[in-house]
């Protein structure tokens, strides 16, 4: 066995490099094998909250809000299957004193639909055997609102081709779409808070 001190020198090295590289892969908690890669899962979007629970039918003395809302026993209760002129829009007055005289502080039995994203009901009503719906259709205060039901699109092709209500100065434009109206609207109050495709033009 030879004495050469480097000889020596280099196998303690060795053999220190050795145990300080085992320690390391024997410590306790320490995983073994390759280092598995870390993927953060994305966090997942809520899933929306079920729309709440639609009330028993009802009724009670009717309060006319506009055109195509009442409350009835403090519950607001949107007319199924029409939509009538908003009170800023051309013909919203008209069609709120329309659907006051059908049925303003009269008994209604109110048969619900759905809930809105409003939270209001959304309801047949009814006056006696009177659907206020159908008659504001009827009469040319409302249109038919074909993505809720067809039920009343013959009541307005007849309100139209026989001028009433709204119908009765411009069968093709007497009642402006109040949907579209609603948007325009939103789109203002957004322009005026700044808010987005807000701020000055």
């Amino acid at each position: 066995m030879s004495n050469d001190p480097e000889l020596l020198l280099t196998l303690i090295l060795v053999a220190a490099a050795l145990a300080v590289l085992l320690h390391r892969r024997l410590r306790p908690g320490r995983r073994r094998g390759p280092r598995a890669e870390i993927h953060e899962t994305p966090a997942q979007p809520k899933a929306p909250a079920p729309p709440p629970p639609c009330p028993a039918p009802f009724s009670g003395k009717a309060w006319v809000v506009d055109g195509d809302t009442l409350r009835v026993n403090r519950a607001r209760v949107r007319l199924f299957g029409m939509d009538a002129p908003e009170i800023g829009q051309r013909g919203g007055y008209p069609a709120r004193s329309h659907l006051i005289r059908l049925a303003g502080g009269r008994q209604v039995r109110v048969e619900p639909v759905t809930i809105d994203i409003h939270g209001r009901t959304v309801a047949r009503v009814w006056l006696g055997e009177t659907d206020l719906s159908r008659r504001m259709v009827r009469d040319g205060y409302a249109v038919a609102t074909v993505r809720w039901d067809l039920d009343y699109v013959p009541d307005e092709e007849a309100a139209r081709r026989e001028r009433r209500g709204l119908w009765q100065a411009d069968p093709r434009n007497g009642i402006r779409d109040p949907a579209a109206h609603r948007r325009w609207q939103a789109r203002q109050r957004q322009r005026q808070s700044g808010g987005p495709g807000g701020g000055p033009a």
